[in-house]
């Protein structure tokens, strides 16, 4: 019983070192972090995540299976804690009463990571972490973490110390390892558990450099940082693009030299440009949306070669289409010019072409606008080659081009229209080159379909609801043997990545035909009875 007892209480000081989230301060008069000021000023990458949002999500409603687990868990934990003396007490006490704890659960926690990487072989490296909330009851919070320090000592584990540095700030720190610290911040408002693996510099005053983390506000406020800060998602993403960069640099420049050249070939675009990326979970949908900001080069650069794409040939595809790819591009010549730029192996096929094929720039300028792809679900398995249908804009030179290439490989059917092998019949007709694997196929009707709506103005579906059901069993399989293709489409019917018109934002959609449950809940159920 001694051992299990001392496992426990292990257990539940690690437990309870996770929950202990908070931020740090300026000068040695204690400046809270506030709502908008969670990321130290050093930071490169941070995650916001809504924890009580998210659990109750994970959960799902009054009497799912989920709370019913939950409810018995948290029950067995409640007894397993009466044998914690003191801290058995704390862990009762917040089972019971989250607030109990302390920590805000209408506010996000805030988790960032900043690195100083020297030489990674040698070990000099400097790496941050810190874990941020705000407090509604810091008196409730310090008892909180007194109880675990007290524990963490008695068991010799951590060797944790507490210092009372003012009325409104308590610091508590402790090394875990040879150059790994904790250390822990707790103000009236809020409080910042640090991990620091230091070493670069291992004579820093751990207190000091706590207590400066927020002295300069955190990292310049950004449409980036914003965006970040007025996420209502699940879970939020910032990262620093120059920074984490920078960060890699000497880990590149020694693995990945030729990558290192190419970021420095496009940093210009990098200069002040941050992603934030928001994922959140909704009932018979997930939802990850990916933003750029704070590059003008970038968005430049998306508006010289990107177009709004249309449903023009929507139509011609076929209603059971399993894959859809909608894109339109302006300028092809020059992006493929511009791709060669930084990339050998690309430019020397190119040039390949050129010399044998005598695909050159002018050829390749009359590419441009859209391109509509489809590969037909049922037609999967049951031809020698199954149902696709490419349409795409294209000037009259490039169709005389591969038409002097069908004229010797393919039958004419009547002017500008080609059967190769019985298997494609490729057509041009007022601007449009045309291929499909079956006639039937090219006149079908994916415009029909509620999926196509998403793709009006560009982007791609995979419908796993219109493969047969040979395939899609198959499929499953892959991913779980013991599940059915039916099974699986509850959790997953359909994937769908847009754009903004701007192309700065991308939004990939997850689609379920259980449409009274979110996709977090059914998974963590999926893994419980699997479990058990």
């Amino acid at each position: 019983m001694c051992d299990f007892r001392k496992t426990i209480k292990l257990l539940s000081v690690a437990a309870a070192a996770i929950l202990m989230v908070s931020c740090g301060n300026k000068g040695e008069k204690a400046t809270s972090a506030t709502k908008g000021n969670m990321i130290p000023d050093n930071a490169v990458i941070a995650m916001k995540v809504d924890a009580d949002q998210l659990w109750n999500k994970a959960l799902g409603d009054e009497g799912s299976d989920m709370r019913n687990y939950w409810n018995m868990g948290k029950s067995m934990l409640s007894m397993s804690a009466g044998e914690l003396g003191e801290i058995g007490d704390v862990v009762r006490k917040v089972l019971k009463d989250p607030a109990a704890l302390g920590v805000c659960m209408e506010e996000p926690v805030v988790v960032s990571v900043a690195a100083d990487i020297v030489d990674v072989y040698n070990e000099e490296v400097d790496v941050e972490v810190c874990l941020v909330a705000l407090l509604d009851d810091s008196g409730a919070f310090v008892n909180v973490v007194d109880a675990v320090m007290d524990v963490a000592n008695e068991e010799g584990e951590l060797g944790m110390s507490k210092e009372v540095v003012s009325d409104s700030y308590t610091y508590y720190s402790a090394v875990i390892d040879e150059g790994v610290s904790l250390d822990l911040g707790v103000s009236a408002e809020s409080a910042v558990l640090r991990i620091k693996a230091d070493m670069t510099s291992k004579n820093q005053n751990l207190k000091t450099s706590m207590l400066g983390l927020f002295a300069e506000g955190g990292p310049e406020r950004t449409e980036g940082i914003d965006a970040f800060y007025a996420s209502k998602s699940d879970l939020a993403m910032w990262m620093d693009f120059e920074g984490v960069i920078e960060m890699a640099r000497p880990v590149l420049e020694s693995e990945e030299p030729a990558v290192i050249a190419q970021l420095d070939e496009y940093m210009p675009m990098y200069e002040g440009a941050s992603m934030v990326s928001d994922l959140t979970f909704k009932d018979g949908q997930t939802v990850l949306q990916i933003s750029m900001f704070g590059s003008e080069q970038m968005k430049a650069y998306s508006a010289k070669y990107n177009a709004v794409s249309s449903d023009k040939y929507f139509d011609y595809l076929p209603a059971t289409s399993a894959l859809v790819v909608n894109v339109a591009l302006k300028d092809f010549a020059g992006l493929v010019s511009e791709m060669c730029k930084s990339n050998k192996e690309l430019a020397d096929g190119f040039e390949y072409l050129e010399e044998e094929l005598g695909i050159d720039d002018e050829l390749l300028a009359g590419f441009p606008g859209v391109i509509t792809f489809a590969l037909d679900g049922q037609g999967l398995g049951d031809r020698q080659i199954p149902g696709m249908v490419l349409l795409m804009d294209c000037e009259e030179n490039v169709w005389e081009f591969i038409e002097t290439y069908l004229e010797m490989y393919a039958e004419e059917v009547k002017p500008d229209e080609y059967n190769l092998m019985d298997m494609f019949y490729i057509a041009y007709a007022d601007g449009t080159l045309s291929a499909a694997s079956d006639m039937e196929v090219s006149i079908a009707s994916f415009g029909d379909t509620i999926l196509s709506r998403q793709l009006e103005k560009g982007g791609m579906i995979f419908d796993l609801a219109s493969l047969p059901p040979h395939i899609l069993n198959d499929f499953a399989q892959e991913i779980d043997g013991s599940i059915s293709g039916e099974e699986l489409l509850e959790y997953l019917s359909s994937v769908v990545l847009t754009n903004t018109p701007d192309h700065m934002t991308a939004t990939l959609t997850l689609n379920m035909d259980d449409k009274e449950h979110n996709l977090l809940e059914k998974v963590l159920l999926y893994a419980v009875n699997s479990a058990f």
